[in-house]
């Protein structure tokens, strides 16, 4: 058994606009307009981690892993199992 923990923090050099302009297109060849605004985030995210894998014999190994990203107003969960057999 090997345990794993992973910390990071990343910041976003350039802060992107969030709104976007759609357009809609009818069958007479007229379209119409409109602009979304979407919320922006912040730019400075926590990252935090950890996990366990198991070596179990020569060749099969499990991997259970958990990350998670941190903004203010913004929450990322992310859990993955892995199963890997080596031949």
């Amino acid at each position: 058994m090997t345990p794993t923990l992973k910390f990071g923090v990343n910041y976003d050099m350039k802060k992107d606009d969030n709104n976007t302009v759609v357009n809609i297109q009818n069958s007479i060849s007229t379209s119409s307009s409109y602009t979304s605004y979407g919320n922006a985030l912040s730019r400075m995210e926590l990252i935090g981690g950890f996990g366990v894998k198991f070596d179990l014999k020569n060749n099969i190994e499990f991997l259970a892993d958990y990350n998670g990203k941190f903004r203010e107003d913004y929450t990322d969960h992310t859990g993955m199992f892995t199963a890997k057999y080596k031949f």
